[in-house]
């Protein structure tokens, strides 16, 4: 029974790449290293968008297997870059079976970025889409302080576990209904610019272009359900920023 350690390990492996915002092929792939490097010669892998399925016939030919269901969560490509060094140094026979588990022990235990590098990373990227896209100086100081409200916003809503479309929802509000008063106050001419780069760090791009290179790789299912998440969410934040419109339209434009 000293398979199941080594299938223990390899699925743990591939949950957090997968957790992490990891391909498919990438996950099943490094699953397989794994196993094939702990000289597990029986094995199938299926992965889902959400799911991990492995099983191996063991040293006596009974057959070994675990299920995951692993929740789509946001990406961490470090965690990512890490665990591929691992699953690498694993394959070159680097590690034995406790200094892998050790050493993934490490990737998970890496820190998400701090609030503050955070806020002020929003603040850039913000300010300098908010320009690209036309905006005046002008624009820009304040595209990035309604940026920096944003994502206290996204950032508290996250630390109460609540609904990822919530929260990108009433994101894209926040954008929305400051830049409206603003206008409304005379301290901005035009709202556009400010809404559009405001919403750039709630668009699901790095979801959108997995989800295609899964349907590249004809992994069907989980291409679909990596599209269908990243659809709603963009439709959630089509909503955001619509509701604060349709207020301030039919409230003459009091807000």
């Amino acid at each position: 029974m000293g398979d199941s350690k080594y299938l223990t390990l390899a699925v743990d492996i591939g949950e957090q790449l997968l957790k992490n915002g990891a391909e498919i092929y990438r996950v099943e792939d490094s699953i397989c290293r794994v196993l094939k490097a702990y000289d597990v010669k029986k094995y199938n892998v299926y992965v889902l968008a959400n799911g991990i399925f492995v099983s191996i016939k063991d040293e006596d030919g009974d057959s070994l297997s675990e299920v995951r269901h692993v929740p789509l969560e946001s990406t961490h490509l470090k965690k990512i870059v890490e665990i591929n060094q691992l699953v690498r140094d694993i394959g070159k026979l680097k590690y034995n079976i406790d200094e892998a588990r050790k050493k993934l022990e490490e990737c998970e235990a890496i820190p998400e970025t701090s609030l503050l590098t955070g806020l002020l990373f929003s603040a850039i990227g913000i300010g300098a889409f908010t320009y690209i896209f036309g905006g005046t100086l002008t624009d820009v100081l304040f595209g990035s302080l309604i940026g920096v409200v944003e994502q206290l916003c996204v950032a508290t809503l996250s630390r109460f576990n609540v609904n990822k479309f919530l929260t990108v929802t009433f994101g894209s509000m926040t954008v929305a209904l400051l830049s409206t008063l603003l206008v409304q106050i005379g301290v901005l001419t035009g709202s556009n610019m400010v809404v559009i780069g405001g919403i750039m760090p709630l668009l699901p791009g790095v979801a959108f272009t997995t989800s295609i290179r899964e349907l590249y790789n004809k992994n069907y299912m989980s291409g679909i359900i990596k599209l269908a998440d990243t659809l709603i969410t963009t439709m959630c934040i089509a909503l955001g920023i619509y509701i604060p419109i349709v207020m301030t339209h039919y409230l003459g434009g009091i807000l």
